[in-house]
């Protein structure tokens, strides 16, 4: 009925009111038309975003820290005060601590312990102080002394009392070389080969990084191998640890992977288009390798919108959503 009515209406207009009329629909019909068809085009187009222009290539384990350790060993039992905290730096000769003891008469005798060097004063001895050995070190379990510092603090009680004998304190001399020991497997490690090979050395949780240099490498057995690295500056707080997660790395420019048919030719020319501030654009690139279906391209800047189906652009065309 609503049509018949609509039509009724319709006869009864002038014959240029009907022409106006069926302008307009046709009009209406048309910008529906294109919306549709455009939001379909717009779906049928797809893209890919450009990453970071560098990635790191990484080898990891846990490594050995080994400095410059002096330890500060009591003659006398008794209890101690110390005259410094853990982790504070101690001038040569100052005070470190001191220990009060008792005589056969009960009378308290204090004696000093002087520091014997300059550095880094530290609580934490844990036997490992003298060990440089490479062969000795690697035999060691680096993991399972690593969780041991993360379950446990390893401080020592200040209110300990001294054992006559037994070292109650260490200075680590921060201006000495530190180096740090780890095992690896020349098949995944990427980094170095030979000794003499320098690279970047980080501790992602110390939030620490330097340079590294490999002194010494021996066999560890099962193919692996077992290295003695010399470090590049590092903090005083990084001194305190003697395990740590240790990554070497290399950074490369990362390439640009794309699917073969993305590339569009122009005078012989490979390129790609992108998306400009929402217009396409033509960029060139260059091919470093080519396969059947993939093609691996120097990266484009990072965040830059590249068409993987460009046939279904053109130049100076608007892509919403880009």
């Amino acid at each position: 009925m609503k049509i018949k009515r609509i039509i009724y209406k319709f006869k009864g207009l002038t014959r240029l009111q009907q022409i106006i009329a069926c302008l307009f629909f046709l009009s209406f019909f048309w910008v529906l038309a294109s919306g549709a068809y455009s939001m379909i085009h717009q779906h049928l187009i797809e893209t890919m975003t450009v990453g970071a222009q560098y990635t790191d290539v990484v080898y990891s384990d846990y490594g050995f820290i080994q400095a410059e350790e002096v330890l500060v060993t009591a003659d006398k039992s008794g209890e101690v005060q110390t005259a410094v905290e853990e982790s504070e730096r101690v001038p040569k000769n100052n005070e470190v601590f001191t220990i009060i003891s008792s005589d056969e008469k009960g009378k308290q005798h204090e004696t000093h312990y002087y520091a014997p060097i300059s550095g880094i004063v530290s609580y934490r001895i844990d036997g490992y102080e003298k060990m440089t050995d490479i062969n000795e070190i690697k035999k060691l379990d680096f993991r399972g002394l690593y969780e041991e510092s993360v379950n446990d603090d390893r401080k020592r009680d200040k209110k300990a009392n001294a054992e006559a004998g037994k070292p109650y304190a260490k200075i680590i001399d921060n201006l000495q070389e530190t180096y740090i020991y780890m095992s690896y497997d020349p098949e995944k490690n990427a980094i170095f080969e030979k000794e003499g090979d320098v690279f970047r050395i980080r501790f992602p949780e110390l939030n620490e990084s330097t340079t590294g240099t490999v002194e010494e490498i021996v066999d560890n057995g099962e193919g692996k191998k077992f290295c003695k690295i010399s470090l590049g500056p590092v903090s005083e707080s990084f001194l305190m640890n003697r395990v740590a997660q240790t990554e070497v790395y290399q950074i490369e420019t990362a390439t640009l992977k794309l699917p073969k048919k993305s590339l569009v030719y122009a005078d012989g020319d490979a390129g790609v288009y992108i998306v400009n501030n929402g217009t396409v654009q033509w960029q060139r690139v260059k091919v470093l390798h080519e396969g059947e279906e993939k093609v691996e391209c120097e990266t484009l800047a990072e965040g830059t919108v590249v068409v993987l189906t460009p046939k279904r652009v053109s130049p100076g065309d608007v892509v919403k959503g880009s």
